[in-house]
């Protein structure tokens, strides 16, 4: 008797669908095999712009605060050093600890220069308001912070850059 064409459809997708079952899972955003599996799941997003002035920092801060409100634990980075104001955007006041404290080591921890913001679930990292210096950071302490931020526990990581497209960008 020959198999019904019902049949042979069925075992053709069944292979299919297997098929792709194993693609997806090689390749899925949830199992990626070059990942450590103890390695924590989070995005990284970064606001920059060419020009100061155009609002990258309300636009860092709002994108913070909605993610925040749908449940995301969020740490803002003010990395336009030299220029800091996003703390002005989330309504906190001038910050005892700052990215300047991470970068001249008085500060081992990033985490350490985490402050709290009226937004549950949102942190910031406040900018270096009061060393001109951290505008310009070496190779070396671009690479110990984005290491520092790579490792911060939390779902998302939202940097408001500085302006332009120079070297002293983080």
């Amino acid at each position: 008797m020959l198999p019904d064409s019902s049949d042979t459809e069925k075992a053709r997708m069944d292979k299919s669908s297997s098929s792709l079952e194993r693609r997806r899972s090689a390749f899925s955003l949830s199992g990626n095999p070059l990942r450590r599996s103890s390695e924590p799941r989070r995005k990284i997003i970064a606001i920059g712009g060419g020009k100061g002035g155009i609002g990258k920092s309300m636009i860092a801060a709002n994108i913070g605060v909605h993610i925040a409100q749908t449940g995301g634990r969020v740490v803002m980075v003010d990395a336009d050093l030299g220029g800091a104001n996003l703390h002005t955007c989330l309504g906190v006041g001038v910050p005892e600890a700052t990215l300047t404290d991470f970068v001249t080591r008085k500060v081992d921890n990033l985490a350490d220069v985490v402050c709290p913001t009226s937004i549950p679930r949102l942190g910031l990292i406040s900018g270096a308001l009061d060393f001109l210096g951290a505008a310009n950071p070496k190779y070396t302490q671009k690479l110990r912070l984005l290491r520092a931020i790579s490792r911060l526990d939390v779902d998302y990581v939202n940097i408001d850059l500085g302006v332009g497209t120079g070297f002293n960008i983080i």
